[in-house]
């Protein structure tokens, strides 16, 4: 009884299974191909039931209806890409040296040269190319045989114009060297003379400051006391023993019978410069200090006076 129950389950499950095959293969002309590939199907035929999977894209509907890829364009493959085409290259003619030419007369009696003249004018039979000309049938780099030659008159220019900016310079140089002269010497004997006035004789007479005590050391201080309280003294009643007794060095004479002297010896590092000179109408001898600059005995005498010393001598025998 019991071999009868296997034999019943082993009978169910083969009438099953051919009931499900029967299921599938009766599938609605309205189902897609593939429900987990919509897009990638299209339907050839319900029945009998065929598909065919693409590579491209398509809609679900292209798997759904028969025949459909043969009429709609979206259920059928895209067109394919056109390939770019290859650019021609350019071909240049080839240009006969002129070694290889025929004989220079044709039989129609045309020149042949004349062609080949035609080609360095016509631009649309030899074309070399920038920077490149042709010379002597024959491509080369492009040379201006006229840039070759030196332009002299640029050359010639620039000396002109550095001999023009010399002479200005030399020209400027001289001026300032005689204005400066010419300074000079007016400010040599126009220095400031309004520092200290001695009266002597009754006659005004202008000199410079000797020092200041106040910048030297106390022997000098005091030497320039014992110096000045002389010349005080001694400088206008006996004026060469003043010079001899302060050792005064002998420097320059004048035909009006001035003298210069120099006194290095009272203050270190400077030399006080005198003048001597006779008065004309008396004939009594002054002693004087002058600017340190002077180096002449008439512009001392004239700087005493408050002149130039060229205003001096001109002055002639009325000083």
């Amino acid at each position: 009884m019991f071999w009868k129950i296997p034999l019943v389950l082993g009978l169910l499950l083969i009438t099953t299974s051919f009931s499900f095959l029967n299921d599938a293969e009766a599938r609605g002309s309205g189902e897609p191909c593939s429900y987990l590939n919509l897009h990638s199907f299209i339907k050839i035929s319900n029945d009998p039931w065929k598909c065919e999977k693409v590579s491209y894209w398509v809609p679900e509907v292209c798997g759904k209806t028969e025949g459909l890829y043969l009429t709609d364009s979206r259920c059928q493959a895209p067109p394919p890409q056109p390939q770019p085409q290859p650019q021609p290259q350019p071909q240049s003619q080839p240009v006969t040296p002129a070694a290889a030419m025929p004989n220079p007369t044709s039989n129609s009696g045309t020149s042949y040269y004349q062609g080949v003249n035609d080609l360095h004018t016509s631009s649309q039979q030899v074309n070399c190319g920038a920077g490149t000309v042709l010379r002597n049938n024959v491509c080369v780099v492009g040379i201006n045989d006229v840039s070759l030659t030196p332009d002299y008159t640029i050359y010639i220019s620039n000396v002109i114009l550095l001999c023009i900016c010399g002479a200005v310079g030399f020209i400027i140089y001289k001026l300032g060297l005689y204005f400066h002269n010419r300074w000079d010497r007016t400010h040599n004997s126009r220095i400031d003379r309004d520092i200290i006035e001695l009266t002597t004789d009754g006659r005004t007479q202008r000199s410079v400051t000797i020092a200041n005590q106040n910048t030297v050391t106390a022997e000098v201080a005091k030497r320039i006391q014992e110096y000045e309280n002389d010349f005080n003294t001694m400088g206008q009643s006996d004026p060469e023993y003043f010079l001899i007794k302060w050792n005064a060095e002998f420097i320059n004479s004048s035909k009006r019978g001035n003298e210069l002297y120099g006194n290095s010896t009272i203050i270190p590092g400077r030399t006080l410069k005198l003048v001597k000179y006779p008065d004309t109408s008396t004939g009594q001898l002054y002693l004087v200090h002058v600017p340190d600059g002077i180096n002449d005995p008439d512009d001392g005498v004239g700087w005493t006076l408050g002149l130039s010393g060229d205003d001096y001598r001109r002055m002639g025998g009325e000083a």
